[in-house]
């Protein structure tokens, strides 16, 4: 594996590609894809990092706009597609264990830490990506500077969590684990209809139903995370959008209400649904603003 040792000059991980794009590889030996959304001037002008933790069955790419609002501010962004998602290797959202998806994102902070001795980190987490997130900050609270988390996934929404539906779900990982169980409603992320069309028709999102295995492994993640709450006494950022029926709100009320943190933050965003930076262009500044604002503050 060989590392890029020119560290002004680019952000990639790795000098080499695969599927077009920088990588790491990860402890199972599998390709990791990245990206990195670069500060112009070099190491010196670059006042923190952040990294995005994507959410399920999507990709690192569907975050560009965002992330180049918030290198506008010179804080350079990395992301990397989850195993199983994006251009990176792996069988189409399927894991073995939730740990792998915390592992790699540690792993992908330490690759950074490498380039970036100095320089503040923070992670951002949607959906999914907030369970992985606020793993990663949990198993090294002292390498963050902070977490911002939309519409998080911390407790499993009704629908998830009635009992017909884990005995369906359990059932089927036993006997055949990559059994489609269930399929993300388009209309659910965003109330904005040429983003609802970008996502159905971008070829690096997952579109078939999720996996039997996967979904039990997210619900075990999601238990184990509810239970350690009151552990949390880091600085944190919780947007959630009031009709996001992909996570649950009560999850990201109760987060806030629990956690031990002094520093924490927690808004509603009326009439809106899960992918908060993917609604109508006004009301995504919106929740783009707060974030970046929130971020400076803490520099």
């Amino acid at each position: 594996m060989e590392e890029n040792n020119d560290k002004n000059k680019t952000c990639s991980v790795l000098s080499s590609t695969y599927n077009g794009r920088p990588y790491f590889i990860n402890a199972d030996g599998q390709h990791v894809v990245t990206k990195c959304w670069e500060v112009q001037g070099g190491d010196k002008v670059i006042r923190a990092i952040l990294l995005i933790c994507h959410d399920v069955a999507e990709h690192c790419l569907r975050y560009e706009a965002f992330a180049e609002e918030i290198v506008h501010r010179r804080i350079q962004v990395y992301s990397h597609d989850h195993v199983g998602h994006g251009g990176s290797e792996g069988v189409a959202v399927d894991i073995l264990d939730f740990k792998t998806y915390v592992r790699d994102t540690l792993q992908h902070i330490d690759i950074i830490r490498q380039i970036h001795s100095y320089a503040k980190i923070f992670i951002l987490g949607h959906g999914m990506g907030g369970t992985i997130a606020i793993k990663a900050v949990l198993s090294r609270p002292k390498e963050f500077a902070g977490c911002v988390l939309i519409g998080p996934a911390i407790t499993p929404t009704p629908d998830q969590a009635s009992a017909f539906s884990q005995f369906i779900d359990k059932t089927a990982a036993s006997f055949a684990p990559l059994f489609g169980v269930t399929k993300i409603d388009p209309d659910s992320l965003s109330s904005h209809p040429k983003e609802i069309v970008d996502y159905i028709q971008d070829p690096l999102v997952y579109h078939g139903r999720l996996r039997a295995r996967h979904c039990v492994i997210f619900m075990e993640a999601m238990e184990e995370l509810e239970r350690k709450i009151y552990s949390i006494d880091w600085p944190f950022f919780v947007l959630h959008g009031e009709r996001d029926k992909r996570c649950s709100l009560e999850g990201s009320k109760l987060l806030f209400e629990k956690a031990s943190s002094m520093d924490k933050k927690f808004k509603i965003y009326p009439d809106q649904r899960h992918s908060l930076h993917h609604e109508a262009p006004e009301k995504a500044e919106v929740v783009k603003g707060d974030i970046v604002a929130w971020l400076v503050k803490r520099i």
